[in-house]
């Protein structure tokens, strides 16, 4: 027994020096400048991921005082709007008495016109697609954000701000009032319209 425990002893004390070693040794070794890059980015995403986390439980908090305050009933407009064009979609959601109880979408492009004369463009409004459910066909069409409350977004939002932070850049922004706005990310490297998440462009409380 006593020589097992002075094994054990001698294997711990060699691991220490180990440790000691690669540790000094990492500190003699110069650091090339995209090694210092890459460490400051790292150092910095993780800066504003704890933002974000920060940002996100403070925002949680402000919604169920409010909700206390206000009621819960309200309408938001979730958005997405082309970065290249005019191409847009938009979902009203109502939500009485903490029940999502109607949506309505709509989906446009424009197009674009060009005086000959003034040399003036305009842009005209295009109506793809459109509709309005109550809550006798709630989430019967399949185009548009979900009929959700922000209950339901503040939880998605959790999982949004949990992704892997060296392949993705997260969001979070509250409105005035501290209610979520945008929560979301974008994967690295991606050139256009890559985000993903929760984004509220309008919120309204409602009697």
């Amino acid at each position: 027994m006593k020589n097992k425990k002075t094994l054990h002893i001698i294997a711990l004390i060699i691991i220490i020096i180990c440790e000691g070693f690669f540790i000094w040794n990492n500190k003699l070794v110069e650091k090339t400048e995209e090694e210092k890059e890459e460490y400051n980015l790292k150092k910095e995403t993780l800066e504003v991921s704890k933002i974000n986390i920060k940002n996100y439980k403070e925002s949680l908090k402000e919604w169920g005082e409010l909700k206390e305050q206000k009621g819960n009933s309200y309408f938001y407009q979730a958005s997405f709007s082309s970065s290249e064009g005019c191409y847009g979609q938009e979902t009203k959601i109502t939500v009485k008495d903490g029940v999502p109880i109607a949506r309505e979408y709509k989906e446009s492009t424009c197009e674009i016109l060009k005086d000959p004369l003034t040399i003036n463009i305009t842009r005209e409004e295009k109506i793809l697609e459109q509709y309005s459910e109550n809550a006798s066909n709630l989430g019967t069409n399949e185009k548009g954000s979900q009929a959700v409350t922000i209950d339901f977004l503040y939880k998605e939002c959790k999982g949004n701000l949990g992704v892997s932070s060296k392949k993705n850049e997260t969001y979070f922004e509250a409105d005035e009032e501290g209610i979520i706005k945008y929560c979301g990310y974008v994967p690295r490297n991606c050139a256009d319209d890559c985000y993903e998440g929760v984004l509220i462009d309008y919120f309204e409380w409602i009697k």
